[in-house]
């Protein structure tokens, strides 16, 4: 019940605080969202003045008010209250060729119900008196919003030229199916019913009153009009899946231990609704979606929350519009403290966070795979020591930016970088479900997934240059986190004799003395990159054969070469003799070794070039 409490909760904390005008709103009570076709204006007298097709997506959406039964309707009879199909409100809807069931008496004895009640509102009372005339669809086709043919009849889809297609048959397909909606213009400044919020009140008033199915109320403790059946659509328009669902008696979903669905639970109509309500609104405002898996994390308060599966870049503030550099550890932890305090001005030890992911095992039914919740200092903390301790040097593109940082990567970006971008929907929901138990349960980042990016990096003939770019710092970041304990520098460490090291710094000066041949940096695979795999296996026979091809690329550089091949000599010397010869496959600090030696190279490049730029602009 911690979820349903903690959804109630806010929603009652920040119902008064959100902007309805914004797109995503949180709904009212009894309210939900669909899409309109058409929009009718009428007058305080009740008299029909004019009408439109809605095309547009965004002015399609419409909150409405609903019943119990009404939202969880499927082809049944339940009328939604104030706004509905043809078949329901048009009381002329049979004599222009109506097909399906009409609705028309149901619908108006509810809205005379809600008029006649002491929660009436004067808006409604003048809508109801213009349908209770019966001439909707003549005042429509009339007013040349719908089209009939040569007997009168809706006409079911447009045989006419393309290019005379009327509006109603761009905003739904069948004209008997278009949903309409109401404003009312001369009684006060608001005149759309859908965004009147003395409406809406007037509504929940009327409906909560009614006192259907009092009952304990497993969450709140009271007697309260109670519900079986729970809102759908919970993550995305559409989504069938439910959270709260006892409809199958047959099948064993509480019989033998309880003989009725409500011993099992019981909730409250307003309970159920703010909660799903509440839920629908944190998933489109900050969820994340991995096929039809939900990762969600909010704060009871609507505080800021760190997106948790961003990388360091857009935790410290990466801005689109330019490129986003962080060169030193001291400016990125420098950083990263800073927009920790940020958070946490809002996020404190009272606060609590909620994580929680969902998933649709079946069609109709939405299951919680993870639960937790965190104090806010807590849930911060965590969040800074997965950025602090994930963390290596990186440099690609963004959007069409370049971001140059030092921390760790997007969720999302390790699994490409491990994975592939072809990885299937189940396998990347399980991948992202285990990296999130490493960041927010600070458990120890998994072996499999550590050793399957250092061998993707090891084969870079097999990605685009910009791909392995990406997944070799990718596999550092990972591979250094999972050595958490030892914490490697990114700086070259000229101290470290280990072999894996060592011989990853001899790869990148192999790499290194080909490229300098090149006409253009980087032109083609060097000999190191094509021999990386094999390399990463076998050790000591690989060098040797790179080594033999150098020779060519060091006779091409001349006097250049000396300094390089000074360099390998160097590094044989910190060799332990039976280290060097020992062929055995190498661990992911042969990265490190590459990436930091490698960096040292480009750095000392991009300072030269420096240099002769301002040697230019001198003279």
């Amino acid at each position: 019940m911690g979820w349903i409490q903690k959804l109630h909760e806010t929603y009652e904390n920040c119902y008064e605080l959100i902007d309805k005008e914004e797109d995503n709103t949180l709904l009212p009570v009894a309210h939900t969202v669909l899409q309109a076709h058409i929009e009718v204006i009428i007058n305080e007298k009740s008299e029909f003045v004019s009408a439109r097709a809605l095309v547009d997506k965004d002015d399609k959406k419409t909150i409405l008010p609903c019943t119990v039964d009404s939202e969880s309707r499927t082809s049944g009879p339940g009328a939604h209250p104030l706004f509905d199909k043809l078949q329901y409100i048009a009381g002329d809807y049979v004599k222009y060729g109506g097909t399906k069931k009409h609705y028309y008496d149901i619908y108006m004895k509810q809205l005379e119900d809600w008029c006649n009640s002491e929660y009436g509102h004067d808006k409604v009372r003048i809508l109801y008196n213009y349908l209770m005339k019966g001439t909707l669809i003549e005042d429509l086709v009339n007013h040349r919003v719908l089209h009939c043919d040569e007997n009168d009849h809706l006409l079911s889809k447009w045989n006419g030229p393309k290019d005379e297609t009327p509006l109603i048959f761009k905003a739904v397909s069948n004209q008997s199916d278009s949903f309409v909606r109401f404003q009312v213009i001369g009684v006060d400044d608001i005149s759309a019913l859908n965004l009147d919020p003395d409406v809406q009140k007037s509504y929940i008033s009327y409906y909560l009153s009614k006192g259907e199915n009092m009952d304990l109320c497993y969450a709140t403790g009271e007697i309260t009009m109670c519900t079986d059946k729970h809102p759908k659509f919970i993550r995305f328009p559409g989504d069938g899946a439910k959270l709260i669902s006892s409809n199958d008696s047959s099948n064993f979903s509480y019989r033998g231990r309880f003989t009725d669905s409500k011993h099992a639970l019981r909730i409250s109509y307003e309970v159920s609704q703010k909660a799903h309500n509440a839920l629908k609104w944190l998933i489109q405002k900050q969820g994340i979606m991995v096929g039809g898996e939900v990762y969600l994390v909010w704060g009871t308060n609507n505080e800021r929350i760190p997106i948790i599966d961003s990388d360091t870049a857009d935790l410290l503030g990466y801005n689109e519009q330019e490129e986003f550099v962080i060169n030193t550890e001291q400016e990125f932890a420098s950083r990263l403290k800073q927009a920790i305090k940020g958070y946490s001005v809002e996020l404190d030890h009272k606060s609590s966070v909620v994580i929680m992911c969902l998933d649709a095992p079946s069609e109709g039914r939405l299951s919680i795979k993870y639960y937790q919740e965190l104090p806010g200092d807590e849930f911060l903390s965590r969040i800074e020591h997965w950025h602090s301790t994930c963390i290596w040097r990186h440099a690609y593109k963004k959007k069409g930016y370049m971001v140059r940082f030092i921390g760790a990567p997007a969720f999302r970006d390790i699994i490409n970088a491990v994975y592939g971008e072809n990885i299937g929907e189940n396998h990347e929901k399980a991948v992202m479900e285990r990296l999130l138990h490493c960041m927010l349960r600070q458990e120890p980042l998994p072996v499999d997934i550590v050793r399957m990016a250092v061998y993707r990096a090891s084969n870079p003939v097999a990605m685009e240059p910009w791909q392995w770019e990406k997944a070799l710092s990718i596999a550092c970041a990972l591979y250094n986190k999972y050595k958490e304990k030892e914490r490697y520098d990114m700086a070259l460490d000229e101290n470290l004799n280990h072999r894996d090291y060592l011989y990853g710094r001899l790869l990148a000066v192999a790499d290194h003395i080909e490229n300098l041949t090149f006409d253009k940096w980087g032109e083609r695979p060097t000999t190191a990159k094509r021999y990386m795999q094999a390399f990463a296996q076998r050790p000591f026979k690989t060098w040797t054969l790179i080594a033999q091809n150098l020779v060519p690329y060091q006779s091409k550089l001349g006097p250049k070469a000396n300094w390089y091949n000074d360099l390998i000599s160097y590094i044989h010397s910190k060799f332990d003799i039976n280290d060097f010869q020992d062929d055995s496959p190498l661990s992911g600090l042969y990265l490190l070794g590459f990436h930091s030696q490698r960096y040292e190279f480009l750095k000392g490049l991009r300072k030269k070039d420096e240099n002769a730029n301002n040697d230019e602009n001198n003279n």
